[in-house]
């Protein structure tokens, strides 16, 4: 018996204006990069929530890739 398929939820990365989001170092400090292809991909959106706690007043907005 064969699986039913799952739907994909599509993936997005998460920018602003310093660039995309590419993960956490030094201690949970945000890293970004000018180039979409170094931007980390979620499939979450309570993700981006997350990320706004981190970044404080820091405008973020996603964009879905695929």
């Amino acid at each position: 018996m064969r699986k039913p398929k799952q739907n994909k939820t599509p993936e997005f990365v998460i920018f602003s204006e310093d660039g995309f989001f590419t993960g956490l170092a030094n201690g949970g400090q945000p890293q970004w990069s000018m180039e979409i292809k170094n931007g980390k991909p979620f499939r979450d959106e309570c993700k981006l929530g997350a990320l706004q706690y981190v970044v404080g007043t820091k405008e973020l907005l996603i964009e879905y890739i695929n």
